[in-house]
């Protein structure tokens, strides 16, 4: 069995966790803000309402439906 980890080590890990998620919320955040990523976030919603809407179209166009 491996050994358990001591409160300093794992107050480490826990350190470097905190600082890995505040990294990648800074790239998040610098990448909401360039050019970049503001396209691909305006299709992606783009994209969300059209195939969230497809079903109300199929009920609307079916003339067959009972």
């Amino acid at each position: 069995m491996s050994e358990k980890p001591t409160y300093e080590k794992l107050e480490k890990r826990v350190q470097e966790f905190e600082q890995a998620e505040l990294d990648r919320k800074r790239a998040m955040a610098s990448l909401r803000e360039s050019d970049f990523l503001n396209p691909l976030l305006e299709s992606e919603k783009n994209l969300s309402i059209t195939l969230n809407s497809i079903g109300d179209a199929v009920m609307a166009t079916d003339s067959h439906q009972a």
